[in-house]
């Protein structure tokens, strides 16, 4: 019986001598899963950062993206207010412009085809000088340059303007044709 007990006594303290091994084994792997939470706590962190800095750069990338359009409707906005008075004449020959300047031929036209002068009247169509666009010659062309003419009174070139819509086309002595337009971006156009 003796032998029982201290049997038992050994199996008692080997199951303890185990219980601690496991409890240390506990405590580690308790100190471990601190380790891991601490990490996966900064990782955390660390992701929620680099997310906030990713969604302030595709905040400004936005910005600066759309700040180029913005610029340029403002830009076109201030070419088509700089063009608010000229009209486009196509289709004048550049032949008739042989013994005439190009101006002298626009007030031929003006006054001939679209706005006939009264006898006596005031004269108060006044443009500056016209000119071909674009001015140099380019070889093998076999159409005549476009002629852009700026008026000086907003309200003949209004009053032009509606006449052309009206007519669509004008002839000119039964010798030629010719359209006017107005003279816009070609994005305003549309």
């Amino acid at each position: 019986m003796l032998g029982q007990v201290l049997e038992e006594l050994r199996a008692i303290k080997l199951s303890q001598k185990e219980a601690r091994k496991e409890n240390q084994q506990l405590k580690q792997l308790n100190a471990n899963l601190t380790l891991l939470s601490i990490g996966v706590t900064q990782v955390e962190q660390s992701v929620s950062h680099l997310e906030d800095a990713k969604n302030r750069q595709v905040s400004a990338r936005s910005q600066i993206q759309a700040e180029p359009e913005e610029l340029q409707l403002k830009l076109d906005e201030q070419e088509n207010r700089s063009r608010r008075s000229n009209l486009r004449f196509t289709g004048v020959p550049e032949e008739t412009e042989t013994a005439l300047s190009v101006t002298k031929v626009i007030f031929d036209l003006i006054y001939k085809c679209i706005l006939p002068k009264k006898a006596g009247t005031k004269d108060d169509l006044s443009i500056m000088p016209a000119h071909r666009v674009p001015a140099k010659r380019i070889t093998n062309f076999k159409y005549p340059f476009t002629i852009l003419v700026i008026f000086v009174d907003y309200r003949i070139k209004e009053q032009i303007l509606s006449k052309a819509k009206g007519a669509k086309k004008f002839n000119f002595d039964n010798s030629f044709s010719f359209w006017i337009f107005s003279d816009m971006l070609v994005s305003a156009a549309r």
